[in-house]
């Protein structure tokens, strides 16, 4: 789950005054995403339950607020605005697609996750990488073979091994010195 804290604040949203004269927190809502800067309301961040933004901004979310008092989150700010667009109107984006969708996919957005996967930009891409695992023989049934070999191989990359040799004489580190040169040449090959 992404914080958005990383120092948290008792007060994460602002407080408004009705015409009665009573406090309550105001729906509205300012964002610093990567630099820039959004305004919205609380009714649009948690639009649709389950998504990390409506997480995010739940009532036991903690905040990380900028120097300005705005609703901080460290991700490119660029493309959150096609985002926010789609929550306020359900109005898909006609650029950038391929970077939406990777925020969408951060954000699980998934309505628009799904619909982003049905424009060409995307689907070609998922249908392209397919047929090219389609191509590589016995890929889907060896794939989790595969995992269990590179993650063995990560492992196996982390270990190392000591030698200690202990000599009481000149010969016995001759020997000791032949045997290191022999491990270290079987190392290499």
């Amino acid at each position: 789950m992404m914080s958005l804290t990383s120092e948290p604040d008792s007060r994460p949203l602002r407080r408004a005054v009705t015409p009665a004269g009573r406090r309550t927190e105001s729906p509205v809502v300012e964002l610093n995403v990567g630099g820039e800067f959004y305004t919205t309301t609380l009714g649009t961040l948690r639009k649709l339950p389950g998504s990390k933004l409506a997480e995010m901004f739940s009532s036991s979310a903690k905040a990380c607020l900028d120097a300005e008092g705005r609703f901080f989150i460290d991700r490119c700010g660029t493309y959150f605005g096609p985002i926010l667009e789609y929550l306020r109107s359900g109005q898909l984006p006609t650029q950038h697609i391929p970077e939406v969708y990777r925020e969408a996919q951060f954000y699980e957005i998934k309505p628009l996750i799904k619909l982003l996967e049905d424009m060409p930009q995307i689907f070609g891409e998922q249908v392209a990488r397919k047929q090219f695992l389609l191509q590589v023989p016995g890929y889907s049934e060896n794939l989790e073979l595969m995992v269990r070999l590179a993650r063995a191989e990560a492992v196996a990359a982390r270990c190392s091994r000591v030698l200690v040799c202990l000599v009481q004489n000149e010969k016995d580190d001759a020997n000791c010195a032949d045997a290191l040169r022999s491990l270290e040449a079987d190392k290499r090959n």
